[in-house]
């Protein structure tokens, strides 16, 4: 999967809404989110996230996520936007996704994102590694994002639909 999108820090980036929380709800400014942690260095008890949208370089699709900071394991990038896949497979490791069921995780995703109540599953994009660069997860994000909408128009797999879209310019 990480050679999947290639290096992504530099990829098309287009964000909305500059909304950061603590798990208490509390905003945080920019100058105090944890830009890169070292791995032992990472807060175990106090998740900071990151609500933002991202709008597709077409223009034609938002997508909401919550980027919640996992300690340890670095950020991670849930999926508040139902996307619908029409005739597309519903299985989540064709759609590079995965299941959080954490009552905790999805409490905090509810109290910041606009399109999530905190009930029914919790998604976030399937990585193979952690990433301690809240930039690097964004960009991670975006790539997702404009292959997901490929793949939904068009079909194919996900590696080719990264190459064909790197190709063009839009990853």
């Amino acid at each position: 999967m990480i050679g999947l999108f290639g290096n992504l820090v530099d990829a098309f980036l287009r964000w909305m809404d500059e909304d950061d929380y603590d798990n208490d709800g509390n905003y945080i400014p920019e100058a105090e989110l944890p830009i890169y942690e070292e791995p032992r260095q990472a807060e175990r008890n106090r998740m900071k996230c990151v609500h933002k949208y991202y709008l597709t370089k077409d223009k034609k699709h938002d997508v909401e996520f919550v980027f919640m900071h996992m300690g340890l394991s670095g950020w991670r990038a849930y999926i508040m936007t139902d996307i619908d896949y029409k005739k597309r497979a519903d299985h989540f490791s064709e759609q590079h996704r995965l299941v959080d069921y954490d009552e905790k995780h999805a409490r905090q995703c509810a109290r910041i994102a606009d399109h999530y109540d905190g009930e029914g599953e919790l998604d976030y994009i399937c990585w193979t590694e952690n990433v301690y660069s809240l930039d690097k997860m964004m960009a991670i994000a975006a790539a997702w994002c404009e292959i997901t909408f490929y793949y939904i128009r068009y079909g194919g797999e996900f590696p080719e639909i990264q190459k064909k879209l790197a190709e063009r310019g839009i990853i």
